[in-house]
């Protein structure tokens, strides 16, 4: 009796040492996508600003927004590897809320998308007209190349 308990307590164990590296694994491929998008918006922000200061009025909250989008993706998933890999409860506790919080904002912003979805098209197509009428014509050239 003593030994088939024994045996569960190591199928149990393996089970969960399983579920510690599968965790790590998808969070570092987290950590690793968060890394990824923010360098990835600060060179939209570099080749905007490159392209003269009426593309950078309209476009320059973009980026922005990819990075600060990026270093919180790094952050959570850096928490949720930490966690997993230390098995600290503080960590994936804090992980999970924050995983919460952000898939409840995701429903809100999808939301609100949805509301107002006609006046974000004329939003953003007075800022384009604004750009293809500036003076500084080499956004423009470069994208009708």
């Amino acid at each position: 009796r003593t030994s088939l308990l024994l045996e569960k307590m190591g199928v149990l164990q393996g089970g969960m040492r399983c579920l510690k590296y599968c965790t790590f694994f998808f969070n570092f491929i987290v950590f690793v996508a968060g890394l990824f998008l923010a360098g990835f918006g600060g060179y939209m922000l570099f080749q905007i600003t490159y392209y003269g200061q009426a593309a950078a009025d309209v476009a320059k909250p973009i980026p922005i927004v990819v990075i600060v989008f990026g270093l919180l993706i790094l952050f959570v998933g850096f928490l949720g590897c930490c966690g997993a890999c230390y098995e600290n409860a503080c960590m994936l506790i804090t992980f999970a809320a924050i995983v919460a919080i952000l898939l409840c904002l995701q429903i809100a912003v999808a939301i609100f998308a949805y509301m107002y979805k006609d006046e974000v098209i004329v939003v953003i197509k007075t800022r384009l007209e604004e750009v293809f009428n500036s003076p500084d014509q080499t956004l423009r050239q470069q994208i009708e190349r």
